[in-house]
């Protein structure tokens, strides 16, 4: 259910777009996560957070373990928002977050 990120966009006046998909290897484990704020006029305020944190109950709704991210490492809003959500960095490009064991 996309609503929340539409009225998101209506709100805002933003485009972006989020994305989840499950690991095939084991059923629900780990969910992938990619989002887009374009407009540099609303980056730092909070936007990616939001779509991080909804995208992350929707995944434990779905029984997920573990959620993954590959940001750019150069995307320093990205990867800030990640970190103060709890992401982990494994790697460049690489940034998880148990959600259960």
């Amino acid at each position: 259910d996309c609503s929340y990120f539409r009225d998101l966009e209506e709100e805002y006046d933003i485009s972006f777009w989020q994305d989840m998909y499950a690991d095939v290897t084991e059923r629900n484990h780990t969910f992938e996560i990619g989002y887009f704020v374009g407009e540099e006029e609303y980056l730092k305020k909070g936007i990616s957070k939001m779509i991080i944190r909804k995208l992350e109950e929707k995944i434990i709704l779905l029984g997920g373990r573990e959620i993954s991210a590959d940001p750019a490492e150069d995307n320093v809003f990205s990867v800030k928002a990640l970190l103060s959500s709890g992401f982990k960095k494994k790697k460049d490009g690489d940034y998880r977050k148990m959600i259960r064991e």
